[in-house]
C-alpha cells in the first residue's frame, strides 16, 4: 500500500482476514477485521465492503468482549452513516468511538481514526446549507481538531498519514474559508 501497490495491499488484507477466520482466533478476527476497515477506507472507500467489514469487527468484539475494536469499528460505522445522509448520528458515533479509543490509551490507530473523523466531518459540513454556518463551522472545527495534533513534529503517530492529513486540512480550510485560503496554502 505504502509502496504504491493498492491491489496487493487489499489482497493481503483479505488474505489475513480469511486466515484469522479459518483459525477461529477471536482476537485475531477482531484485529484483522478492524485493521481491514482502514485498508478499505483508504484504498477504495467501498461503502458496502466497509459496512460488512465494520459489522464483522463489531460482532467479533461484542461476542468476545473486545471493546477496543468495537470502538475502532464504531468510527467507521459513523463515517458510513454520514455517507448515507445521517450526518448528526454519524458524527456523534465517530466522536464516541474516537474518544473511547483515546480513553483506552491507544496511540496506535488513533491516526487512522482521526483521519476518518476529519473526513466524515468535512463531508457532513459539505452537506449542510451555507445558511447553517454555525453548524458547518462546528463540524469543520471538529475535523480540524482531530488531525491538527498529528501534524506537529512531536506527534506520537501519524507520520504515514501525514500527506493525507495535510490534504484534509487544506480541504477543511477551503470549505471553511473559501478560496481566500488557497493562496496561503501555496506558501
Amino acid at each position: 500500500w505504502w509502496l504504491g501497490h493498492p491491489e496487493q495491499a487489499l489482497f493481503r488484507c483479505n488474505q489475513a482476514i480469511a486466515g484469522e477466520l479459518a483459525q477461529k482466533d477471536p482476537y485475531g478476527q477482531a484485529f484483522a477485521t478492524g485493521v481491514g476497515c482502514t485498508v478499505l477506507f483508504l484504498l477504495r472507500s467501498e461503502t458496502a465492503a466497509l459496512q460488512a467489514r465494520s459489522e464483522l469487527c463489531c460482532r467479533f468484539s461484542q461476542q468476545h468482549g473486545f471493546s477496543i475494536w468495537q470502538a475502532y469499528a464504531q468510527v467507521f460505522q459513523g463515517w458510513l452513516a454520514v455517507m448515507r445522509g445521517e450526518e448528526s448520528n454519524g458524527v456523534e458515533r465517530m466522536q464516541r468511538g474516537f474518544a473511547c479509543w483515546q480513553e483506552m490509551g491507544m496511540a496506535i490507530g488513533a491516526d487512522s481514526l482521526a483521519m476518518v473523523l476529519a473526513d466524515g466531518c468535512l463531508e457532513a459540513a459539505r452537506r449542510r446549507p451555507h445558511s447553517a454556518d454555525a453548524a458547518r463551522g462546528s463540524l469543520l472545527a471538529t475535523g480540524l481538531a482531530a488531525i491538527e495534533p498529528l501534524l506537529g513534529p512531536q506527534a506520537a503517530c501519524g507520520r504515514s498519514f501525514r500527506p493525507e492529513f495535510h490534504r484534509l486540512k487544506g480541504e477543511i480550510l477551503m470549505e471553511r474559508d473559501g478560496l481566500g485560503v488557497a493562496e496561503a496554502a501555496v506558501i
